[in-house]
């Protein structure tokens, strides 16, 4: 799923020292730094850039763009961008704005009138500039469109139309796919032409993002792309399909394929003065309105963060199988793209940290002294339990005789959840709000599991039994469910 799994709040961690903002890059301490990264997050590959005075000084691929093939990456390859999209549809809004094909400030009715709210006011005043900024007011209501269940502008107008505001209009700052998925709808009413062109007019060709797509199926057409991977806790790293984006209208919040390459052309620009390649774009000050934040550190598309020596400009990425990061300090003049091809949720926020260290090394290869303190901010996910975890059950032998008394409907708050034993090994069925999964439940220790899926790798499940005969399903410790006795 989309999201937005980062830090906004401004970070104040005081140093005593100032690096250098023009100081040598050390590319072989940049190439062992993402080696290192690749491999302490289990990685299936990485796709990095640098950028400094508009110009590329160092891309590589690390590790596979396919685990079964193990063709490796490389600066060309092709992921998926997830949310870095909002930037981009962003941009495409402000160059219309600047063409006076619409104005930011205007309310949306003007361009769709027959949008509507179950509070009709909001409805006939909300901006572009607040869907784009997340302070609309929507709900964010994932779930529909992750779902399937919204594929069409028709479909989405007629969901916002049945959902409760979660806020007050223009008042806070509250991250919404809908939002952006609305935001490109009125861009193509706005201009008559739909989103697809708008991204190839006014943001791939003129910004040098010469294989950019918006498609997986256009993706797979090119000549080396990246397989969406998740974590297996037997075989390791192993490909899974891609998420069906059988629909358009999310396109505008995270529909974008890129690789490294294309996403350092486009920081470029965005590190420039609204020149790219010495043709004007945008204006220098519609393109820093941009970055400017408007609630919450957030501006259009773009997060502003006041970390320890320098300001980033950044946003990340998330969807099954891809975590992206694109990020600069305009201060330093310096920029970095990191890309991966494994799940986000295997390895929560280890992509914003890899390229967060990587933009401290590039501004100064002395901040590797401290280089731990400087992400600390980021550093929120340790895979080294983990490991010990996985270890664990590749060498524990369990006895499938008890997971019998496992089985059976655990009543809970969160989701309906169901314990099963197939072909001798336990599986969890569960069904939280519509969405289906099935992962069996690996033993490491007596009674103590590993979620072999999607979102639960990292999580330890354990089970306890009565004397009644009833048992308690527990996740991390917390309780999670409890059959009746049977």
């Amino acid at each position: 799923m989309l999201r937005l799994l980062c830090i906004i709040a401004v970070c104040l961690a005081l140093f005593g020292y100032a690096p250098s903002a023009h100081a040598d890059l050390d590319a072989q301490q940049l190439d062992a730094y993402f080696e290192k990264m690749l491999t302490y997050y289990g990685l299936a590959g990485l796709s990095a850039a640098i950028i400094r005075e508009d110009e590329v000084i160092f891309s590589k691929g690390y590790g596979v763009r396919d685990a079964e093939s193990d063709a490796p990456v490389t600066p060309q390859t092709q992921f998926s961008a997830a949310s870095l999209t909002k930037s981009m549809t962003a941009l495409a809004a402000m160059r219309l704005a600047e063409m006076g094909k619409l104005s930011l400030d205007a309310p949306i009715v003007e361009y769709l009138p027959e949008f509507t709210l179950r509070n009709a006011q909001h409805a006939k005043t909300i901006t572009l500039r607040q869907l784009l900024s997340h302070t609309s007011g929507l709900p964010r209501n994932d779930l529909a469109w992750y779902t399937g269940r919204i594929t069409t502008a028709q479909d989405l107008l007629k969901r916002l139309a049945e959902l409760p505001m979660s806020g007050a209009l223009g008042e806070s700052f509250a991250y919404n796919n809908l939002g952006y998925a609305l935001a490109g709808v009125v861009l193509e009413r706005a201009s008559g032409k739909s989103y697809a062109d708008l991204m190839r007019e006014l943001v791939f060709l003129p910004l040098g993002m010469e294989s950019a797509t918006l498609t997986y199926a256009d993706m797979q057409k090119m000549p080396a792309f990246a397989l969406p991977h998740r974590l297996d806790v037997r075989k390791g790293v192993q490909s899974i399909p891609f998420f069906p984006y059988n629909n358009t209208v999310i396109a505008p919040a995270g529909a974008v394929n890129a690789s490294a390459l294309d996403l350092a052309n486009y920081l470029r620009f965005h590190m420039g003065d609204g020149r790219f390649n010495g043709t004007l774009i945008l204006s220098a000050e519609r393109l820093r309105e941009l970055h400017t934040p408007v609630e919450s550190g957030y501006g259009l598309g773009w997060i502003t963060s006041n970390l320890p020596d320098l300001q980033m400009i950044w946003h990340n990425g998330a969807i099954d199988g891809f975590a992206a990061i694109i990020a600069f300090a305009l201060e330093h003049k310096v920029g970095v793209v990191v890309l991966s091809n494994t799940n986000y949720s295997d390895n929560p926020n280890a992509v914003e940290l890899i390229g967060v260290g990587a933009l401290y090394l590039a501004v100064d290869s002395r901040n590797a002294e401290r280089l731990d303190a400087l992400t600390a901010p980021f550093r929120t996910f340790d895979p080294a339990p983990r490991a010990e975890r996985f270890a664990k059950a590749r060498a524990f032998t369990p006895d499938p005789s008890q997971y019998t008394a496992y089985e059976g409907n655990y009543a809970s708050v969160v989701a309906q959840i169901a314990l099963a034993v197939r072909d001798g090994a336990l599986y969890a069925d569960v069904n939280q709000l519509g969405i289906r999964a099935s992962f069996e439940l690996i033993e490491f220790e007596p009674r103590a599991f590993i979620g072999n899926g999607t979102s639960v790798i990292n999580d330890v499940f354990t089970i306890r039994l009565s004397e009644n005969g009833a048992a308690s399903l527990f996740q991390n410790d917390v309780l999670l469910g409890i059959r009746p006795p049977r």
